[in-house]
């Protein structure tokens, strides 16, 4: 059997977006490109996730 792991969609120019929610958005977004140069593999990640 084989399992996918849920996803996450975000859109920046959703009608219900509001300022705060880009700001929390753009720092989600930096915060994995900085995860992401630490950890290259996801297979180095714990629980193997992707984004």
């Amino acid at each position: 059997m084989v399992t996918t792991q849920p996803k996450i969609s975000l859109s920046l120019h959703a009608a219900d977006t509001t300022i705060m929610h880009r700001v929390g958005m753009t720092g989600l977004y930096m915060t994995l490109k900085r995860l992401e140069k630490q950890y290259r593999l996801s297979r180095q990640r714990r629980g193997h996730i992707s984004w």
